[in-house]
């Protein structure tokens, strides 16, 4: 029995560098790719954000019964006086979302392919969270827009809030999903 357990601990210890370094590459990679794609971002105008606005829009408009025009890739709900651009396109909260989620499963990894899913999977899931959780912000904002506060102040404070607590929300559940999954914790990331 004793020896058993010296074979699992050595045989741990001598799989930590291979790990680390799987880790690192992995880790890597998702930089680069978030790095990549805010560059494209800087330079895109709203007509290539068409499958963060598109879909949001018409959320927003299935929720409120109201038909968004599009403007230069923008729309615009006449009846709401509410325009979904380029910075409410939910972008950043993508990469964060993203980001967030391909560090937390790469955790659990133990191999490249597995990885690889992973940060494919990161960033499906981070598309429709995004999704979902732009368009509460932009109807929160629609809903909230009669306080006294001022405008931006009151449009900025429900995006900070909404993003954050729905960001911890996907967060907790992914953690929770992968350890009732029974994926082991890697240790080296």
């Amino acid at each position: 029995m004793l020896k058993a357990l010296r074979t699992a601990a050595s045989s741990r210890q001598a799989n930590k560098p291979a790990a680390e370094g799987r880790n690192t590459a992995c880790c890597a990679a998702v930089i680069a790719l978030l790095l990549a794609l805010k560059y494209a971002f800087s330079a895109a105008g709203p007509e290539r954000l068409f499958f963060l606005l598109k879909p949001t829009a018409a959320l927003v408009g299935l929720v409120t019964a109201a038909r968004p025009v599009c403007v230069n890739g923008e729309y615009y709900f006449e009846s709401l006086n509410v325009l979904v651009g380029k910075s409410c396109s939910g972008f950043n909260l993508w990469l964060i979302c993203f980001a967030m989620l391909s560090f937390l499963l790469l955790q659990y990894m133990d191999s490249y392919l597995r990885a690889a899913a992973s940060i494919a999977a990161a960033l499906l899931l981070s598309y429709i969270f995004t999704i979902m959780v732009n368009s509460s912000r932009i109807l929160a904002s629609m809903f909230l827009s009669q306080t006294p506060l001022p405008d931006r102040i009151m449009h900025e404070s429900i995006g900070i809030v909404t993003n954050m607590v729905f960001l911890a929300i996907i967060y907790f559940l992914t953690e929770n999903f992968m350890k009732r999954r029974g994926h082991k914790h890697e240790e080296s990331l």
